[in-house]
């Protein structure tokens, strides 16, 4: 849709007119939206006129919808009229249809934006087609042979049996059938079994609708039909269909109006397909703008983080922040995403909503929008908490492996007893990180424990200390062959000074 569309748009939070413009502009909709938040700015706007759509919040501060859509009617019957609002119930949505409206979306839903307006734009373009169609046929029909025959979509005209009356040359392009061919088919022919039962079911309702209340009965429809080639294949078409009329106004007929879009019908499977992928997605995937606020959530993001999409949404990710990671990093990832650079980081620790830490690994890659830059951010996020915490014990394993190994190593190697013992010392407060290690020996003539080896801090003040066993908390351990863990040396009663 490339020409400009001109949207009046009835909203009274600037942060929901922005979302929704960025969502239209996001899928190619090239629009110029003049906001108004109260009655008499609505009025007013209504009255100069030059608008292709008018999207309305259903509740405000200072007005409501409704009153909005029977103002709209009054004013501009011709404008399609569409709900855009967080707290429209079914029942207000089914009163909002019977009054005129042309469809409604949840602000909760954006996705149902874009397909919305697109089909309130063309089923108000196709309005204007038909009534220039039905203005020519008036007029003169040679005039409106000479237009029928030139459209590219296919002109049709049936009798109240559904017999063709009139085809189009463009259906030989279509469909593959000359006009003469395709005017001898029955609509069975035409239409593949599941259109077929719609559009009879939709037929038959128009016109009883008529015979019971001629004045407010809906004359116009539009419905997507598959239609038969003459070489086996289907497309795809949009058929409008408005009811002939004798000069005593009684129906005789239908005028159609059938449009290729199969083109279009595979893109709308295509998107949807993507979006049933996103949502199935295992990872938890995050979609924000170019501030970093948050325009959408798959369910695996609530399964991470226990953040519904209602909470998540218009938020920005930091209320994952747990404060684990330095200024230094969030800055890096936003020199790297803003160049148009996928940022990755499987060390991210962030917070769940229940306050819980976990490590998630995190990719985000930058959507570029020509030619406006970057748009979007993309966010895949998955948990690697458990992960970790198997490769640290596997690195904690292997750390304990190598000591062993180096000792061992050591030991064949050496015949020297206070270098062996040394080495052996070095290995265990490497391995521990602790801030000195020593080892003691039994005087077998005195009985004393001899303090033989020692490394880090007070070397000097350990090396050949003796001390009676049974004295102090080494004399205990090596009395009575015991290991004992202190957590507070300062406390701990069985600890003694050695100085």
């Amino acid at each position: 849709m490339n020409q400009l569309t001109h949207i009046l748009h009835l909203e009274d939070d600037p942060a929901d007119a922005e979302l929704i413009q960025a969502t239209l502009e996001s899928a190619g909709i090239v629009c110029q939206i003049t906001r108004v938040q109260n009655r008499d700015e609505f009025t007013q706007a209504l009255q100069q006129g030059g608008y292709d759509l008018i999207l309305a919040d259903y509740r405000l501060p200072a007005y409501d919808g409704m009153s909005a859509l029977q103002l709209a009617q009054e004013l501009r019957p011709d404008l399609p009229f569409i709900f855009v609002s967080g707290t429209m119930g079914e029942d207000a949505a089914i009163d909002g249809f019977t009054q005129g409206a042309t469809d409604y979306v949840l602000k909760q839903k954006l996705s149902r934006l874009v397909p919305a307006v697109e089909r309130a734009l063309r089923e108000a373009e196709n309005r204007q087609e038909r009534q220039r169609a039905e203005e020519a046929l008036r007029e003169s029909e040679g005039r409106y042979r000479l237009l029928a025959e030139n459209a590219s979509d296919i002109i049709f005209t049936m009798d109240i049996d559904f017999h063709f009356t009139y085809i189009s040359p463009s259906v030989t392009r279509m469909r593959g059938y000359t006009v003469e061919e395709a005017m001898a088919q029955t609509i069975i022919e035409v239409l593949t079994p599941a259109s077929l039962e719609m559009a009879m079911n939709v037929f038959q309702e128009v016109l009883k609708t008529e015979a019971k209340d001629p004045k407010n009965s809906v004359q116009t429809r539009t419905l997507a039909l598959e239609e038969n080639c003459k070489d086996g294949s289907t497309v795809w078409t949009e058929t409008t269909f408005t009811l002939l009329r004798n000069a005593q106004d009684q129906p005789i007929g239908l005028l159609g109006i059938t449009r290729d879009i199969t083109e279009r019908k595979q893109v709308e499977e295509a998107l949807h397909l993507q979006s049933t992928t996103l949502e199935a997605a295992a990872n938890g995937i995050v979609i924000t703008d170019r501030q970093g606020t948050i325009l959408w959530v798959n369910p695996a993001f609530t399964q991470l983080t226990g953040y519904s999409a209602t909470e998540a949404i218009g938020q920005n990710p930091r209320i994952l922040k747990s404060g684990m990671q330095a200024p230094a990093f969030y800055q890096n990832l936003w020199n790297t995403i803003l160049s148009g650079q996928v940022w990755h980081s499987d060390e991210v620790i962030n917070r769940r909503k229940d306050g819980a830490l976990y490590m998630e690994e995190m990719t985000i890659t930058p959507v570029q929008q020509t030619p406006g830059g970057i748009s979007r951010f993309i966010a895949i996020k998955q948990d690697v908490t458990e992960r970790k915490r198997t490769e640290e014990a596997l690195r904690a394993k292997v750390a304990a492996l190598q000591m062993l190994s180096d000792i061992g190593q050591a030991i064949i190697s050496s015949l020297d007893l206070d270098r062996m013992l040394l080495t052996l010392l070095e290995e265990v407060r490497e391995a521990t990180g602790a801030e000195a290690c020593s080892v003691a020996l039994i005087d077998k003539v005195s009985g004393d424990l001899v303090f033989r080896q020692a490394v880090g801090a007070a070397v000097h003040d350990v090396i050949g200390l003796r001390l009676p066993l049974g004295e102090g908390l080494a004399g205990w351990v090596a009395q009575h062959r015991q290991s004992v863990l202190v957590s507070d040396a300062s406390v701990d009663a069985r600890v003694r000074i050695l100085a």
